[in-house]
């Protein structure tokens, strides 16, 4: 493969003006000299049938951006690497903060879709890798002015227009009867044979494919594939690697079976110079069981543009759930050695202390779990059996499904019950004594920037938020590596683990939870009615303290 280029990246494409801005906490832009947040702007782009609707990306999808120091080079802006840039609803935001230096020009690089992986060195020094099986409508671009040329962004203008491509030529194949075949035709599965399969582009070479290889069939499934009367028609699309045909050859096959190529009908396609960004119609016509296939129509993928969004105060990057928290109040979503972890953002709120708002998918403020548990490993609840005034009572679990969607928003969750009770910051000013153990664990609990009396004791809901989270692996030791896994050995006599809640029942017990399936599957996460002073030397009766930011 060629690899004289020193980096190479793919970009995604955003119909519209959209902006993406990584500045979150003034206090740390003062901590590094006052550097001049990234700001991210899409331009002219080019609209698509596959993944994007009309103009649109999908309601929620991610992509990546990587900030160089110049056009090519092997140097990066500190967190620049592979930055995955979160869209939902209309809105981009960085994941972590990318700061322009003083005195440095950095060219921007965008891809779709975002891959972690891209991390690694290989991916910086060569090409990223495209493949057709998926069928996946790969972008590339780059920062760029109104003529579409090249640009780069320094502190003094610190907004960067992006440019976005196709990495994909898209083939419609417009099936017909001629005039004089009466015969009627089913064919649910159209097949585009002996294409490439796999290649790589290489955006500082202008989208220029490397190395295609392989051999794929591809099958398009249209809705209507039925060829009856004279005006119908099946219309079936493929996104292939672009290239010459010429000495490769592809082949149409129309078949009521997926894997039916030998008894279906086929024919050649014309000889054609596939180029990224263009659209070829090609018109095949079934002659009494034979077909013809015309030459391609060729039009390229239309531009549509909209009017941009300002970038202000407002659009600065906030924390999103499953973000590591510092203990400088700062927060991001890969681990930064240089920094003290202090625990994993769970919920969002829109002010400090405030109720969870499930609708935010970043926020400067919310709520987040210590990496580990408390250090007692006392079993008692509380010593007082007197019902604890100030606490609300929940005699049931709550009815309705608790389901969250893969940002960690609540989708549906119990609205009565103990499931429905997030109030565990309230519940902790009551029992955040020693005659309270299991509370006064987590008043007391220590970290790094945080104050004796910052952590208390989760409510049922928010244990259980954290449970689900945790079952999805969006918080867990795999995802984040400074968090301890909630504990899920069992116990000598065979009993699974039990987290402490601060809700309540009635004078006598408080709803705890099992944690056993958040990593096993083959129990059933519940609550239980725990009796408060009930102290069992074979349970252990653990407690993970939870605070706000």
């Amino acid at each position: 493969m060629k690899r004289n280029q020193s980096i190479f990246y793919l970009a995604t494409m955003i119909s519209g003006m959209l902006s993406v801005a990584a500045c979150n906490n003034a206090e740390e832009v003062d901590s590094i000299d006052k550097q001049v947040p990234l700001e991210i702007q899409v331009g002219g782009v080019q609209a698509t049938r596959s993944i994007i609707e009309g103009n649109k990306l999908p309601e929620e999808c991610q992509y990546g951006i990587f900030a160089m120091e110049g056009s090519s080079g092997d140097a990066t802006l500190t967190d620049g690497i592979n930055a995955r840039v979160d869209y939902i609803k209309g809105t981009s935001t960085l994941s972590r903060n990318i700061y322009l230096p003083n005195g440095v020009n950095s060219t921007i690089y965008a891809y779709y879709p975002f891959n972690k992986e891209y991390n690694s060195t290989d991916f910086l020094i060569g090409a990223m890798r495209i493949e057709t099986d998926s069928q996946t409508d790969y972008l590339y671009g780059y920062s760029a002015d109104s003529d579409n040329k090249l640009t780069q962004v320094n502190t003094e203008q610190p907004k960067a227009n992006i440019y976005f491509k196709h990495a994909m030529a898209r083939v419609t194949m417009r099936i017909k009867k001629a005039a004089d075949n009466e015969n009627s035709y089913k064919f649910p599965y159209i097949n585009l044979l002996n294409v490439d399969k796999n290649a790589y582009i290489n955006v500082l070479e202008g989208g220029a494919i490397l190395d295609p290889s392989g051999t794929a069939n591809l099958t398009a499934k249209p809705s209507d594939y039925a060829l009856d009367n004279a005006n119908d028609e099946i219309v079936a699309d493929f996104l292939v690697i672009p290239r010459n045909t010429e000495g490769k050859k592809i082949m149409l096959n129309m078949s009521d079976n997926i894997s039916n190529f030998e008894n279906g009908l086929s024919a050649a396609v014309p000889v054609t110079d596939w180029k990224a960004g263009q659209q070829y119609t090609y018109t095949v016509t079934i002659k009494k069981n034979s077909l013809e296939i015309s030459q391609a129509e060729i039009t390229p993928w239309e531009n549509n543009e909209q009017e941009g969004i300002e970038v202000g105060d407002d659009n600065y990057a906030g924390a999103f759930i499953g973000d590591i928290y510092y203990s400088d109040n700062t927060y991001s979503s890969e681990l930064n050695p240089n920094k003290t972890p202090i625990g994993i953002v769970f919920a969002l709120t829109d002010e400090k202390d405030g109720d969870i708002n499930q609708t935010l998918t970043n926020s400067k403020h919310g709520r987040i779990v210590a990496l580990k548990d408390t250090d007692s490993r006392n079993a008692i609840w509380g010593s007082n059996k007197e019902n604890v005034t100030g606490i609300m009572d929940y005699d049931e679990r709550g009815e309705g499904t608790r389901a969250l969607n893969a940002y960690g928003q609540i989708v549906e969750w119990p609205a009565t019950g103990a499931y429905s009770d997030f109030d565990g910051q309230k519940h902790t000013q009551y029992i955040n004594t020693e005659a309270y153990p299991a509370g006064y664990s987590c008043y007391t609990y220590k970290t790094s920037g945080r104050e004796v009396g910052s952590w208390y004791l989760p409510a049922c809901g928010e244990l259980f938020l954290i449970a689900e989270l945790c079952r999805m692996n969006i918080i867990s030791n795999s995802k984040q590596n400074c968090f301890e896994n909630l504990k899920i050995e069992k116990a000598d006599n065979g009993t699974y683990p039990i987290y402490w809640s601060s809700t309540e029942i009635d004078d006598s017990r408080v709803h705890s939870i099992i944690s056993s399936t958040i990593y096993d599957y083959e129990h059933t996460m519940s609550s239980n009615y725990e009796n408060k002073s009930s102290f069992l030397g074979y349970k252990i009766y653990s407690t993970r303290a939870v605070t706000t930011f």
